[in-house]
């Protein structure tokens, strides 16, 4: 004898696939912009004042000038390179407002850039002059405000490597 077969309802069709959402990539975007203008601002500012532009008596051949001091010349260092990152984190957040993949990977290595930077001038210039003119490390109130530098540049990273941005751009060439 055979049991009978209860009938098979038909299937529900499938909800329309949801396209993905801009929230992460618009996000990095932002903040890389954001912090793009602010590191590229400070560090023109910072080469402008070291290159002997604000400095007393900076003119070429008086002892305040880069040229009379080349210890000088090695502050300028991280303010390049930071300018160097502040392009690649302005160049990655207007590829991500475009949806082009090459703007994660440029905001991501922008960030890393500024926040090697941070580290270098954090813990060594700033606490080396600070250990040099005061007598002791650097401050609460100088960590708290130097810890900005590194926390935007890595939410702008995080955001720029998770996988609803990669999502995002790539549904664009779909």
């Amino acid at each position: 004898m055979t049991t009978p077969q209860p009938e098979q309802a038909p299937e529900a069709p499938s909800p329309a696939p949801r396209s993905p959402s801009p929230a992460t990539a618009v996000a990095s975007g932002a903040v890389g912009l954001f912090v793009a203008l602010g590191a590229g601002s400070q560090a023109l500012t910072m080469a402008y004042i070291f290159s002997g532009g604000l400095m007393p008596g900076s003119a070429p051949g008086t002892e305040l000038s880069p040229a009379a001091h080349p210890v000088m010349t090695w502050f300028l260092v991280p303010y390049v390179v930071a300018a160097f990152g502040a392009v690649l984190l302005l160049a990655g957040a207007i590829l991500l407002f475009a949806r082009f993949n090459a703007g994660r990977y440029l905001t991501i290595a922008g960030a890393f850039l500024l926040i090697g930077v941070e580290v270098v001038q954090t813990f060594v210039i700033v606490a080396a002059s600070e250990l040099a003119f005061v007598g002791v490390g650097p401050g609460a109130f100088g960590i708290v405000f130097l810890l900005w530098k590194f926390v935007l540049p890595a939410v702008a990273a995080v955001l720029a490597a998770l996988p609803s941005t990669a999502v995002w751009l790539a549904a664009k060439h779909q």
